[in-house]
């Protein structure tokens, strides 16, 4: 049985820093309480995609290069909203950085705001504007700003709807807030009183600018007339901190920025507490609009489809090894394999709890398994050349990649069975 929800939509910004690999069963967790999520450090890479969720969809920015011996990724950004709502979304730009990608959600027939999902990387980070901000000169006291290439995007549209900025932005900005400038009747531009028009705020991080990013995210908001929202005192609970360093710290570094004007398209919006084993907490809030939502009167549970990657393999040989020493070696071979396949199948249910397990790539996508390796890769790129050039056939070059992938999959297969016979001989 549905009904239709009251005119809001929900919506939840966080910075996972990989755990949609480690941790999924949190994704799960966010989901039931959202209609959009924006995920930033996802950590993707083009041999890693992002997990298969029933009933949502994705659409990311990551860059397109991975870190050495992984395929793990750095930094990135994505969405992942319900796919109802598939025809109000629109992806309007990426930054070939993956620093931010810019996004379109229509609230009405005729409106709509924009959101800029952004993950801006630390100032010592080697992807941080190719390091020139680490660059300091006496007419830049805290460097080069990150945020700049932001500026010209605010501007293209703000004059299409409201623009709001949401992500992990790497500055401490303490209670701070933006300078909002109002032209007076003299036609001079003047500051406007913080406590005249709401935009007071208070937080609990009170740590140092040390890198200067917080003076820079000010000085961007002053610029395009917007404020930080965090802290604000029309949402109590939104002045808590945001990032928990599993190597000790605590600060605020995740924000929700818009104009004053547009306080009033939020509803609510709060910091949750941070999850345990995460290090950046949830931020909720629901955006106004006019789209009817049609949800089932009992929340489902959402199952994530997890690829099996070697971030995860500690988890699952632990509870491999568990079960092994039940194992009696003096066992017919057959039988080994059987009680052998039993137990990789209740490791693999016991490790990813509230998911399915499925080999199905993503469509479109280039295979991830182990044994498709560079030679794979060196095949089909030269198969799809010569198919370009005429000399062979769509068909001769789907004969050549399954003779290859074949060859490859089963001398995978067989090493690694004679590597868990000898594990268990051992």
């Amino acid at each position: 049985m549905a009904h239709v929800t009251e005119n809001a939509l929900r919506m939840t910004l966080w910075n996972c820093n990989g755990a949609l690999w480690t941790h999924p069963g949190r994704l799960e967790e966010i989901l039931k309480v959202s209609d959009i999520l924006f995920l930033v450090e996802t950590h993707q890479s083009p041999n890693r995609g992002l997990p298969r969720v029933e009933g949502f969809r994705w659409e990311s920015a990551f860059r397109q290069t991975s870190r050495r011996h992984t395929t793990r990724g750095s930094g990135g950004v994505a969405i992942l909203f319900r796919r109802e709502l598939h025809n109000r979304i629109e992806i309007m730009k990426i930054d070939p950085e993956a620093r931010f990608m810019w996004v379109k959600v229509s609230t009405s027939k005729d409106q709509a705001v924009f959101f800029a999902i952004c993950y801006f990387p630390p100032k010592g980070s080697r992807y941080n504007m190719g390091g020139l901000a680490r660059l300091v000169d006496e007419g830049m006291p805290h460097g080069p700003s990150p945020y700049e290439p932001l500026s010209d995007d605010i501007i293209r549209y703000s004059s299409q709807g409201e623009v709001f900025l949401v992500g992990d932005f790497n500055a401490r900005t303490q209670s701070r807030q933006c300078t909002v400038f109002q032209m007076n009747r003299n036609l001079e531009m003047v500051n406007v009183d913080p406590l005249d028009i709401g935009t007071t705020r208070r937080s609990k991080d009170q740590g140092a600018d040390a890198t200067g990013f917080g003076h820079h995210l000010l000085e961007l908001g002053s610029r395009h007339r917007m404020v930080i929202y965090n802290g604000l005192a029309k949402w109590p609970g939104s002045e808590e901190l945001t990032c928990f360093p599993h190597g000790g710290g605590e600060s605020t570094v995740d924000y929700l920025i818009g104009r004053p004007e547009a306080t009033h398209m939020i509803n609510s919006f709060r910091v949750a507490p941070c999850p345990i084993g995460a290090d950046h907490s949830f931020l909720y809030f629901e955006l106004k609009c006019d789209i009817s939502k049609v949800t089932k009167s009992s929340q489902p549970c959402h199952h994530t489809t997890i690829h099996f990657t070697h971030e995860l393999s500690d988890i699952y040989s632990q509870h491999v090894q568990a079960h092994l020493s039940s194992l009696d070696p003096s066992l017919p071979l057959e039988s080994l394999s059987t009680k052998l396949t039993h137990i990789l199948h209740s490791a693999a249910a016991s490790s990813f709890p509230y998911t399915k397990h499925s080999n199905q790539g993503r469509s479109g996508s280039m295979p991830q398994n182990k044994w498709y390796d560079e030679d794979c890769r060196d095949l089909h790129r030269q198969l799809t050349v010569s198919q370009l050039n005429g000399s062979i056939t769509s068909i001769q070059a789907r004969k050549e990649m399954r003779k290859m992938t074949r060859r490859k999959r089963r001398a995978w297969e067989a090493s690694q069975y004679w590597e868990l016979y000898h594990m268990l001989m051992s």
